[in-house]
């Protein structure tokens, strides 16, 4: 386990745990708007996987972040090339997220109810984010607005957050990408608390995706 890892397990394990205890008790909005002050200072000192999101973005790509927060991600993926939509609820995120800059479009929005036609996005990504919804509506929309042989990667926080919240369990989520209509084709643990969830929508001619690959960093 690499250092930058193990100190985002150590300090960002309590902070999960508020997380998943705000999702089960009802106060997860007033927590992420309190939130927005401090959301990003951290972020550049903490491991959450990024590399694997970058590795799957092509140049010219369009991408849909759910959940967007501060943009950090989205920031990142358009470095990479893509061209970046940043979809998020909260509008004290919203705000930093312009302040930061970055040729990223942000788009206040619900994930179970995304507001763009179908079809049109190359990648839908998400991180940390999905503990907020019901997978099942997460994915129905991801599968809606990607194009066919589209892909949603997301990051769930699969080691602590069932604990409070039991609809972001590793089964659960397996569950919502199965009944949307897409495939699960790969897994990726990061650490103890992370899990990356790699999906696809249909198959184009020449792909295949057959079983779960299951890898650790």
């Amino acid at each position: 386990m690499n250092l930058r890892l193990l100190t985002t397990e150590i300090f960002m394990a309590p902070i999960h745990a508020l997380e998943g205890l705000s999702v089960r008790r009802g106060f997860a909005r007033p927590l992420y708007r309190k939130m927005s002050a401090v959301y990003q200072l951290g972020r550049p000192f903490f491991y959450f996987g990024e590399d694997y999101f970058e590795k799957i973005v092509n140049p010219g790509d369009r991408v849909l972040e759910l959940g967007a927060g501060t943009g950090y991600l989205s920031r990142r993926l358009s470095r990479r090339g893509g061209r970046m939509t940043g979809l998020e609820l909260e509008k004290p995120m919203l705000k930093k997220a312009s302040r930061y800059g970055g040729r990223v479009a942000y788009v206040a929005g619900d994930m179970t109810r995304v507001p763009f036609r179908g079809g049109v996005f190359d990648l839908c990504v998400s991180l940390g984010a999905i503990h907020c919804v019901d997978p099942k509506e997460f994915f129905r929309e991801a599968e809606r607005v990607l194009r066919p042989g589209g892909k949603a990667m997301v990051l769930s926080e699969t080691g602590i957050i069932p604990r409070y919240a039991p609809r972001a369990t590793r089964e659960a989520l397996r569950r919502g990408i199965g009944e949307s209509g897409m495939k699960l084709i790969e897994e990726i643990e990061i650490g103890r608390l992370y899990t990356i969830f790699v999906s696809i929508k249909g198959h184009s001619i020449g792909q295949r995706a057959e079983g779960i690959e299951q890898r650790r960093p």
